[in-house]
């Protein structure tokens, strides 16, 4: 399943930034390597759920690589992908300074990731304000993805609010029937989509 997320997100960003900057190179000095930025909960609260996340995208880099790179049409070649990966300590705020960072001083051409919603909805700020395209490939929350974003793609769900759908369907078979249900949710952007729907 991580392997699938990761090789997902990686290939569709690879994918558009391809085709969005093709006609971009034609104009400039064609790159040596095409640089990609993401960052990685590899400590706080969200790490035990993305354990190994880090190597696996160095391995993805290494993979992909062997391949020869991604081909910039316009520039007759294929370029090694280089993907720097920081530690964005499950912490939003942590997330958009090294977002900025990668976008002022390391000058990735393009972002990935981050994992999860209430990362993803903050740092595609970024992208916008510097233009720069990102994917995030396992960002589901609706509310990530806003009217008139245009350098932010990935995956909205439609289902995250129906995410409670069968534990519903299962209170309408039990007996007695519950007369009142109370929600207890983590603060984040896919329980908020699912609790704004239900209540």
């Amino acid at each position: 399943m991580q392997w699938t997320r990761l090789a997902a997100s990686a290939a569709m960003g690879i994918g558009i930034f391809t085709g969005a900057t093709t006609g971009a190179y034609a104009q400039e000095v064609c790159p040596d390597t095409v640089r990609l930025g993401t960052t990685v909960s590899d400590t706080g609260p969200f790490a035990p759920l993305g354990s190994g996340w880090h190597r696996m995208i160095e391995v993805f880099e290494e993979e992909f690589n062997k391949a020869g790179g991604v081909n910039l049409a316009d520039c007759g070649k294929k370029v090694p992908i280089e993907i720097l990966i920081y530690d964005d300590q499950s912490n939003p705020t942590t997330a958009v300074g090294l977002f900025e960072r990668m976008a002022s001083q390391d000058s990735v051409d393009f972002f990935v990731g981050p994992d999860w919603s209430s990362l993803g909805l903050a740092v595609s700020a970024v992208a916008e304000r510097h233009a720069i395209p990102i994917v995030m490939g396992n960002v589901a929350a609706p509310s990530a993805y806003r009217h008139g974003q245009e350098n932010v793609f990935g995956t909205p769900s439609p289902i995250v609010p129906l995410w409670s759908e069968r534990y519903f369907e299962m209170l309408e078979t039990v007996d007695p029937k519950p007369e009142s249900f109370f929600f207890i949710i983590q603060d984040n952007p896919v329980t908020a989509a699912i609790s704004d729907f239900w209540m």
